[in-house]
């Protein structure tokens, strides 16, 4: 599986078990506290669809496909959920409703689940500020002391160059 998660999200892992079959004893449980997330579930879930959940303060994420984006705004009491591909299912004490690839859905406090024309969305994680920038450097670009020296001049580009991004 996998799960992106917005800046400022929080988000725990309540319980997790994969021994590495999928015989319907894995388990993974989730909480979704604040923010956003997007998810494409994997292994677990697929034979026992009751063991995967994501609770959050508003309602619980189940489901029955395998991508989908969720948002919770606990000031407001509100969680917002798009199904990309699959089913996904979203109930609390009021109610559930299923949401369809394409289809979203909102809860807003203990109201039922209902069916919405807007999309959860995830705003892009904030520029990094001039001081937390990439530095760029090359093994044979060396400090007096032999640390790894950032290259002040642009990287050179052609078919006998290469780059890679390590730790950012």
């Amino acid at each position: 599986a996998l799960v992106s998660l917005q800046s400022q999200t929080q988000f725990r892992v309540d319980g997790f078990q994969y021994d590495g079959k999928t015989d319907g004893s894995e388990k993974g449980f989730f909480s979704l506290l604040r923010g956003g997330m997007r998810t494409i579930t994997g292994l677990i879930g697929r034979f026992n669809r009751e063991n995967y959940k994501i609770n959050t303060p508003v309602a619980t994420i189940g489901i029955r496909g395998t991508e989908y984006t969720a948002v919770l705004d606990p000031a407001n009491e509100n969680l917002a959920v798009n199904t990309g591909e699959g089913l996904v299912e979203v109930c609390n004490a009021a109610g559930c409703i299923l949401l369809a690839s394409g289809e979203s859905g909102i809860v807003s406090g203990q109201t039922k689940p209902k069916h919405s024309n807007n999309k959860p969305l995830l705003p892009p994680t904030p520029i990094l500020a001039e001081a937390t920038a990439p530095v760029f450097s090359t093994a044979e670009n060396r400090t007096d002391s032999g640390a790894i020296a950032p290259i002040s001049s642009p990287l050179t580009s052609g078919s006998d160059y290469s780059a890679a991004i390590v730790g950012w």
